[in-house]
């Protein structure tokens, strides 16, 4: 039986941005929160890295959103941010979607290995949605590193939680705040989802792999799966995840990708798991946090109001706030 009883919304973790020798231009904050929710267990997770790769004014914000158990959403979150280091660092190329895809499809392969070396007992999957907040010049790259500049290696998150706030010591790189642009990238597998606010407006920057999105339905039946019920092979929703090793023929770890410069319209960005979108609209959260200047009290107001609209499932949100709230703003 499903267990009702009620519970505290309460953060799992947040960090902040508030270096003096970061320019404003390039500041943000962030906080991530999670519930449990009517579920007996809860098989969410997420990672916060910054700055990402020793550079000010960059960040790795994720969430993962376990089914099967939580073995893989855990993983990911300790080492997903390691992967893409590593991935940035063989694409010569500097192409960040590229990187992307690389990490998704590193880390699927090491959890299909887990699975393997474990007869089948680490069978769990994730559902992932993974933003990265870089900084480059004018042409996309990052002309302003020093020649022999080296990404710092990043520790492994502890066991309690996956957020990490590296020193702020001589081997973090400060970019010039006049050579710079904010680059947004996005990827995900599953309903994990991203929601830019820009003018006030809901921009999705994901897309939802799951039985109900025809062309995912007829990928999964063409590579030899079968929906039954509303799931793939009767089990699963998504149709794009990591991990689920026992469906790697077709339930694919590739992810669907964005790139997104950001502009001084740009207020936020909120990643979160089905838990929140199965009961709030992308407009609907961006309405409702706005006005809000605390990324923890955003979050948590929009974990309160998928706890008021009976969701169904753990649920977790990450708030990443780009600049101050417009003075004046309508919210009705």
């Amino acid at each position: 039986m499903t267990s009702t009883r009620s519970e505290e919304v309460r953060p799992s973790s947040s960090s902040t941005i508030k270096e003096a020798a970061v320019p404003k231009e390039l500041t943000f904050s962030c906080a991530v929160m999670s519930m449990k929710g009517p579920r007996d267990s809860m098989e969410d997770a997420h990672t916060i890295v910054v700055p990402f790769a020793g550079v000010r004014g960059q960040g790795l914000f994720a969430i993962f959103d376990g089914h099967g158990g939580k073995k893989a959403a855990k993983w990911c979150s300790q080492n997903f941010s390691r992967c893409f280091l590593g991935a940035l660092r063989q694409n010569k190329s500097g192409e960040v979607v590229e990187a992307l895809k690389g990490a998704f499809q590193d880390a699927d392969a090491q959890l299909e290995q887990q699975w393997a070396e474990s007869d089948g007992k680490m069978d769990s999957g994730t559902t992932a949605v993974v933003a990265f907040l870089r900084v480059e010049d004018a042409s996309g790259e990052q002309s302003f590193l020093p020649a022999d500049y080296e990404p710092l290696s990043i520790a492994v998150p502890s066991a309690r939680g996956s957020t990490i706030k590296q020193g702020g010591g001589d081997d973090v790189f400060t970019p010039p705040a006049n050579a710079c642009s904010r680059v947004l990238y996005c990827a995900n597998v599953g309903d994990a989802r991203a929601v830019l606010c820009r003018g006030g407006k809901a921009s999705r920057l994901t897309y939802d792999h799951t039985t109900q999105d025809k062309k995912e339905a007829e990928r999964i039946e063409n590579e030899g799966g079968v929906i039954l019920e509303g799931r793939v092979d009767g089990r699963l929703i998504p149709t794009r995840a990591l991990g689920d090793a026992e469906y790697n023929q077709y339930v694919t770890g590739t992810p669907f990708t964005t790139e997104t410069e950001l502009t001084k319209k740009d207020e936020f960005v909120i990643l979160a798991c089905d838990g929140l979108w199965d009961v709030v609209e992308d407009q609907e959260a961006v309405d409702l946090i706005r006005g809000i200047e605390d990324p923890a009290e955003a979050a948590q107001g929009l974990l309160n109001e998928a706890k008021r609209r009976h969701t169904s499932d753990n649920v977790t949100v990450l708030v990443v706030r780009l600049r101050d709230p417009p003075k004046n703003i309508d919210l009705d």
